[in-house]
């Protein structure tokens, strides 16, 4: 069974529990049997099979080791790796680090930890959409009020610019000295 969610519906829906939950344990020692009075019997329709005779190990020899993992759909084609057909060939890209993941479980499985750190662990870039949404968003208010803004200033400076413009003519006009305004006076008459 596939996950059939989309991620975003996921992280939409998601609502904290404020629990950690481990994904995957890995569990070390010796581990006891999960039948300790005995195997089980058997069903009615393998009676004719016999059991084995063979003694019962009611805890293992030596140290084992079991990984535990929370959702095999991490391996899944759909979860882990993005396939693409280019010029007739498939090509296989990793979304995350799943399949690192479980490459070193396996090498931890083989006995073999140093392997580990030879691997290189280089960074994905895993784009959280809703917030890149929500950056897009407020970034669409910020240059609408950005725009608003500078139209204000622009009229601002226009109105600064007509009034410093007012204030020169004020200055400039020329105001008649009274000798000169009965000069110009008199001038008339004498044109009329």
């Amino acid at each position: 069974m596939t996950a059939s969610i989309g991620a975003e519906q996921i992280v939409k829906d998601f609502k904290p529990s404020n629990v950690p939950y481990a994904l995957a344990v890995r569990l070390t020692g010796k581990f006891k049997t999960a039948f300790p009075d005995g195997p089980p019997k058997p069903a009615k329709e393998d009676k004719d099979n016999a059991q084995s005779k063979e003694p019962q190990l009611k805890e293992s020899n030596g140290n084992g080791v079991v990984i535990l993992v929370g959702d095999s759909d991490m391996l899944n084609d759909q979860v882990c790796v993005q396939v693409q057909e280019i010029l007739g060939y498939r090509m296989v890209r990793p979304m995350n680090g799943n399949l690192n993941l479980v490459q070193s479980f396996v090498e931890q499985l083989s006995g073999d930890s140093a392997l580990i750190s030879l691997r290189s662990r280089a960074s994905l870039d895993r784009p959280f959409t809703r917030l890149r949404e929500m950056q897009a968003n407020a970034g669409r208010e910020y240059e609408a009020k950005l725009k608003e803004l500078e139209a204000s200033k622009e009229e601002t400076e226009r109105k600064i610019s007509e009034l410093q413009s007012q204030e020169v003519r004020q200055r400039t006009k020329v105001h008649p000295v009274p000798r000169t305004a009965e000069g110009i006076g008199e001038l008339s008459k004498n044109r009329g």
